[in-house]
């Protein structure tokens, strides 16, 4: 991996001259030695990248200690108004059965977002256009194994994973945790009408702008996630009062290859031993749909 050690607006402007770079930040998140599944040593460390616009994401990657070659691949897409920090522990669990596994932060994802952008511009479609370029560096980097790369995505992070995966050829399997098929007819039951849309509104916990629901207001998400053929896993509680469990059976339904997972009692967001089971299941399908690179 090359480390870019240019500073300031110059790297802004390198990232912008060539389609977009990345920077292992050393000064927000150096190198750490921990302590995963089983006392399994790895390491994780902050990998950021830049986007066209020389806008940056900024993640981590997790990685067995002392791992080389190119392993498999996971990617991790927090929830609306979350951060990096929500997929750490299933980061740890998977670079505990020596895979690479990258969680970030999505641009405007959250008022505590280390990427740049803000929540008034966040929307499904910024952050599709995140996961795709997140994809595209960590693919063609020397520690990637382009055959087994897999996406995890936890509610509105569950609609961007599928959303992201339709169009692409290079995700070998996807985990979708509670995954937020509901924007839209929430959006729509909220404003009836396009013009209804607010500039800007107090939605959950953040500000949001227009953006937010006019990008996708007139899309269906059933229309697009089935064109993705891999393997999927959906996982879901029955008391889910965020989105309602008939929206993963009817994406179920969607796949050509999926499991769902339900999860008695659960709300949305899984705890406890729910959140372990969750880790366990997530680990177990990608270890069984790991391509062989013979």
């Amino acid at each position: 991996m090359n480390k870019l050690k240019i500073t300031g607006i110059a790297l802004i402007a390198a990232a912008i001259l060539t389609g977009g770079g990345y920077l292992v930040l050393k000064n927000i998140s150096p190198r750490q030695r921990i302590s995963g599944e089983a006392g399994v040593k790895i390491v994780h460390e902050a990998l950021s990248f830049y986007n066209k616009k020389g806008q940056k994401i900024n993640g981590r990657i997790y990685r067995p200690e002392g791992a080389t070659g190119k392993l498999p691949t996971v990617v991790f897409c927090h929830g609306f108004g979350s951060t990096m920090s929500s997929g750490e522990d299933f980061c740890k669990a998977f670079a505990s059965k020596g895979w690479n596994a990258y969680t970030f932060d999505f641009r405007g994802g959250s008022a505590k977002s280390t990427s740049d952008g803000s929540t008034m511009d966040m929307s499904v479609l910024t952050e599709i256009d995140d996961a795709d370029l997140v994809l595209d560096k960590l693919g063609k980097e020397d520690f990637t194994d382009k055959k087994n790369i897999f996406l995890v995505g936890q509610s509105q992070g569950g609609e961007v994973a599928a959303l992201t995966a339709a169009s692409r050829k290079d995700v070998r399997g996807m985990v979708l945790l509670f995954p937020a098929f509901s924007i839209q007819d929430d959006a729509r039951t909220a404003y009836p009408r396009i013009k209804d849309i607010p500039d800007s509104t107090a939605f959950g916990f953040i500000m949001v702008g227009k953006a937010y629901f006019k990008d996708t207001w007139k899309m269906d998400p059933y229309k697009t996630i089935g064109k993705y053929k891999g393997p999927v896993l959906i996982m879901h509680g029955t008391m889910d009062q965020m989105v309602n469990y008939s929206y993963s059976v009817r994406a179920k339904a969607s796949y050509k290859d999926a499991v769902l997972e339900t999860f008695e009692g659960a709300g949305h967001g899984f705890t406890g031993a729910d959140r372990q089971r969750a880790i366990t299941l997530a680990t177990e399908f990608i270890d069984n749909n790991i391509r062989s690179r013979k």
